[in-house]
């Protein structure tokens, strides 16, 4: 049963994130805290999309005339059946590009296979950095410091502990997004969706993509859950009990059982709070853009008249560009980060308020 109100909680969090971060501020201990909330996660930043290119076809076309459906006598599709009298009635124009990606699927997942096999030291590495870093994240909120190196040796037991969790997770939903591309393939290729010209069910193509996005939630909602109820509540478990995390979950679980009314409340005011916290970055995060944007372009483009048109010394101009532009580039990255600082220790102090709240035996962070 909790203690305290959700309203109370929030107050204190407020309080002791300007209490870490602004009494007093310091920017040695803001950059510190803000490259420990990096590592750990406690940011948001969850993953990185490190592709994004279309996938180019051949532009080979199939005219209307040359199009045909042709409807088995066994399944009879009133949507198809319709969809082709208005193409022979002259009513709907049809474009039907001849899809490629599947006919070098070899040679594609052969790249593919390269990139991961060279990505996964990395990803491994991250891994096992932010499975410490999240104990050192918490031990910076609990006792309003910004120490990395004692803690990164204390914790070591803990956070190699919870690495293992986190890559058998990490596996596990892998396996779970590779399941879901291989029925997506399987599914669309049995209505003969990848193949121009032949005939398509269109019912067949509703039902499977509803059935893989509605899996695809549900699994991801899922993962997600666990992975707050990991960050927010396990991983003070551990600290608290010096325990690894088998230990911790249980105790966990035993907790939710006795308080399940106050947790699911808890994930309603996370959701509630974490779409605000988009909102209000999004919105800083634009009106930086367009200040900064101006700054800059005022900035380089005055250089560039000044000293490589006036003065004629573009090697000074270049020269002028790479001084100023690589602590400017730092500067900015530090900057949009540190949008999200405040936030970060806001939610990890909730958490532990909320947790202090409930009567579970345990208080990380004193309560009035």
């Amino acid at each position: 049963m909790r203690r305290l109100s959700i309203g109370y909680l929030i107050d204190e969090s407020l309080r002791r994130t300007r209490l870490i971060l602004f009494t007093p501020f310091t920017i040695k201990k803001w950059v510190k805290l803000l490259f420990i909330a990096f590592l750990s996660g406690g940011l948001g930043f969850g993953g990185m999309n490190l592709f994004n290119k279309k996938l180019k076809t051949p532009q080979k076309n199939y005219m209307v005339d040359t199009y045909n459906i042709k409807l088995s006598q066994k399944e009879y599709n009133p949507l198809g059946e319709l969809f082709k009298k208005k193409i022979e009635k002259g009513n709907i124009g049809v474009n039907f590009p001849e899809f490629s990606f599947f006919s070098s699927l070899k040679t594609k997942s052969r790249i593919i296979m390269a990139v991961v096999i060279f990505l996964i030291p990395f990803i491994v590495l991250f891994a096992w950095l932010g499975a410490r870093f999240k104990f050192i994240w918490l031990n910076a909120i609990l006792n309003n410091v910004s120490f990395i190196k004692e803690p990164f040796v204390r914790y070591k037991r803990e956070g190699d502990s919870l690495f293992k969790v986190l890559i058998i997770l990490l596996l596990i939903y892998l396996v779970f997004l590779g399941a879901i591309v291989i029925l997506f393939y399987y599914l669309c290729i049995s209505p003969a969706v990848f193949n121009a010209g032949t005939s398509i069910s269109f019912f067949k193509i509703m039902m499977a993509l509803v059935l893989l996005l509605s899996t695809f939630i549900v699994g991801t909602i899922v993962f997600v859950i666990i992975s707050v109820a990991i960050d927010h509540f396990v991983v003070p478990l551990m600290e608290k009990d010096s325990c690894l995390f088998l230990p911790a979950w249980k105790n966990f679980m035993d907790i939710v059982r006795k308080n399940k009314r106050d947790f699911l409340l808890y994930l309603l005011v996370i959701m509630g709070l974490g779409l605000a916290t988009w909102v209000v970055i999004s919105a800083i995060t634009i009106l930086y853009s367009v200040v900064l944007f101006i700054t800059i372009g005022v900035l380089f483009s005055g250089g560039y008249l000044i000293i490589a048109t006036l003065l004629k010394a573009k090697i000074i101009y270049i020269i002028f560009s790479v001084i100023f532009g690589i602590p400017l580039i730092v500067l900015i990255f530090l900057t949009i980060l540190s949008i999200g600082l405040p936030f970060a220790v806001f939610f990890r102090s909730f958490s532990l308020y909320f947790l202090s709240s409930l009567d579970c035996g345990y208080e990380f962070l004193p309560l009035e």
